[in-house]
């Protein structure tokens, strides 16, 4: 999106007063989570992938609001010294309906960061 009072490209979203949401607005406010590890039983992807279901909660002005609450999925591989979200999408609680929203670079960084401090939670047995 292009802020033209500005005049630079934005990946944030708006509040529903139309406005950027501020830097502190944008961070993930994770209140649960579970991860479990995705078997690869034929052995053809490099590295291990863990499935995230993290519940956020976002301000009620932040244009991906929903009453219903809502989940972040994020694919997390771990490979050695890479490690990297492979992909994420935004959920609505309860109807699991997909919401098209991207996250800003510290949201990502954010969920990076998470997803790297808890996937040995994951069983893998």
């Amino acid at each position: 999106m292009i802020d033209s009072k500005r005049g630079f490209l934005h990946t944030g979203r708006k509040n529903a007063g139309g406005g950027w949401l501020t830097e502190a607005e944008e961070l993930l406010e994770i209140t649960g989570y579970s991860v479990e590890w995705i078997r690869d039983p034929f052995g053809i992807i490099q590295g291990k992938r863990y499935e995230f279901l993290l519940d956020i909660q976002v301000e009620e002005d932040d244009e991906i609001y929903s009453p219903h609450g809502l989940t972040l999925r994020v694919i997390y591989l771990a490979d050695g010294e890479v490690s990297k979200i492979v992909k994420y999408e935004f959920l609505e609680k309860g109807t699991g309906k997909y919401l098209d929203f991207d996250m800003v670079d510290e949201e990502y960084a954010e969920a990076l960061a998470f997803c790297q401090a808890h996937y040995t939670e994951a069983e893998e047995n």
